[in-house]
């Protein structure tokens, strides 16, 4: 119990620190070219789908474990489709502001998503060892 209470800690603090430099990098060198709501829809968005992609597969390794890679594929997949689903309202308009959300969403995505791969490597290489 207290190996999972240290894991979402850890998880928090790296989710807090990854909204923190994004909020200071989008205020100090892009002049608050987005409001912080929208960085807090981006950030919340990228970090529920994360959570249910992780959670899913870690309940598929658990069931199928010499299927988790092909399950992760798909995870993944729908989590792209999602996104874009996502942004699709902000494609209506082609302003300068659509391409700057864009660019900041994917930043985030990709963040993410490394850090969703770590988290995966660390608990199939955990449970493996024993």
């Amino acid at each position: 119990m207290m190996n999972k209470a240290r894991t979402i800690l850890n998880a928090s603090i790296v989710v807090i620190a990854v909204f923190l430099i994004h909020y200071t990098i989008n205020s100090l060198l892009q002049n608050h070219s987005l409001l912080p709501i929208k960085l807090i829809k981006i950030h919340g968005f990228v970090l529920s789908i994360t959570t249910i992609v992780i959670l899913l597969s870690i309940k598929i390794y658990n069931l199928y474990s010499d299927k988790v890679g092909f399950g992760y594929l798909g995870l993944v997949l729908f989590k792209m489709i999602f996104s874009v689903i996502f942004l699709y309202p902000n494609f209506a308009t082609k302003t300068n502001e659509t391409k700057i959300l864009v660019l900041n969403f994917f930043a985030v995505f990709f963040i993410y998503l490394i850090f969703e791969v770590l988290v995966l490597l660390r608990y199939i290489s955990k449970k493996s060892s024993r």
